[in-house]
């Protein structure tokens, strides 16, 4: 049986990494979400068509730690980012893909133990429309004058 693979919700969902930070915008809801430097590295290595198998072991290997506590982290903000139907799960391997990094030259702090949290933001629910084409726009009364 092959690995459960997972790729971005595309084309409902637009993907970025900013320095060592995760921004997502559900096009259709109109949600954006960000995440710190994991939450970044986890959805790298899902568009690189990492299993979650793969992504637990990258952890382990890069900066040691318990598996389990590792392994409910990636799972526990797997399992939101579905939720949140920014990613799609799909079974066995499909073409890797990419998610550019932007570096701004702004330094982070090392990211603490813990949770990988999701934060969710509404605010662009009033700037997205979906037109009758199936194409999502911004809509004409929040364009800068």
């Amino acid at each position: 049986m092959e690995p459960m693979r997972h790729v971005a919700n595309s084309p409902r969902v637009f993907h970025q990494i900013i320095d060592d930070e995760l921004v997502l915008i559900h096009l259709e809801t109109g949600f954006y979400y960000s995440a710190g430097q994991m939450g970044a590295d986890i959805w790298e290595l899902l568009v690189a068509d990492k299993s979650p198998e793969e992504i637990i072991d990258y952890f382990r290997d890069r900066d040691g730690g318990d598996r389990s506590q590792i392994e409910s982290q990636v799972l526990a903000f797997l399992s939101e980012l579905g939720r949140e139907q920014l990613l799609t799960e799909i079974g066995g391997v499909e073409p890797a893909g990419t998610c550019m990094r932007i570096r701004t030259g702004r330094t982070q702090a090392q990211p603490s133990p813990g949770p990988v949290v999701l934060h969710k933001y509404g605010e662009m629910a009033e700037l997205i429309i979906h037109g009758p084409d199936g194409q999502f726009y911004m809509t004409d009364r929040y364009r800068p004058q």
